[in-house]
């Protein structure tokens, strides 16, 4: 659908609820993908409330876009899924994390086998005897990681794809 720049500088939250409200009626959830629509109500909230409305109406536009296409499809695989998300939703996302803050909740683990790879050679190499060889950078992280999580939940900035 073509939407005007007037039609998403001033009705693109009414449109973007609209359209979810629509998807959680009307579609079986696409393989119950019910925390990726939360994340778009977050996003769409965010982004409805940034100013100048100009700069952003690409990410508006992409995310009715996105939802008009999954209202479209009755049956859409996980690849295509991926796929659609990836094409429309991942700079928006990306750009959310690097310039607002929010959190991605999935990212622990890559981070936490990298700390522990740190505190693996900080014990090979001799300086884990001085903290009694307890992992002391992977639970460091994981402190800040939960905090980070929680202040990111409280503030609505958590993005779960």
């Amino acid at each position: 659908m073509n939407y005007t720049d007037n039609v998403i500088d001033n009705d693109f939250l009414l449109l973007a609820d609209r359209k979810l409200l629509d998807i959680v009626d009307n579609n079986e959830l696409i393989f119950d993908r019910r925390a990726d629509l939360k994340t778009i109500v977050d996003i769409s909230h965010f982004i409805n409330d940034l100013k100048p409305k100009s700069k952003y109406r690409k990410m508006k536009r992409d995310i009715l876009i996105f939802l008009d296409i999954i209202l479209e499809s009755r049956s859409m695989s996980r690849k295509e899924y991926i796929k659609l998300s990836n094409e429309y939703l991942s700079y928006i996302l990306i750009f959310l994390s690097k310039e607002h803050n929010f959190f991605e909740k999935g990212s622990w683990f890559i981070y936490g086998i990298l700390y522990f790879a740190f505190d693996i050679i900080l014990w090979i190499v001799g300086f884990g005897s001085y903290y009694y060889y307890a992992p002391l950078l992977t639970l460091i992280y994981a402190v800040k990681y939960h905090i980070k999580l929680n202040n990111a939940k409280k503030e609505n900035r958590c993005i779960s794809f």
